[in-house]
């Protein structure tokens, strides 16, 4: 179960940003003069969203033959 929680962190910026992408497409194809100003504050909360998520990053891989592979 941590390992699924570990792996889901390592992916949460991107999820973020796909997130945040999927919500303003959606919100953009509304009809033209209904909601218009929400596409843009979707925008604008998906940069600040992506921005907010640090960047984890992935613990680097050992070899156990000890050889360089």
């Amino acid at each position: 179960m941590i390992a699924q929680l570990k792996k889901i962190l390592a992916y949460s910026k991107a999820i973020a940003a796909l997130v945040g992408s999927l919500a303003t497409y959606l919100l953009a194809v509304l009809p033209p003069d209904q909601f218009k100003w929400l596409s843009l504050v979707a925008a604008v909360c998906t940069a600040v969203g992506t921005w907010a998520v640090p960047n984890i990053p992935s613990t680097p891989t050992t070899s156990t033959t000890g050889g360089n592979a």
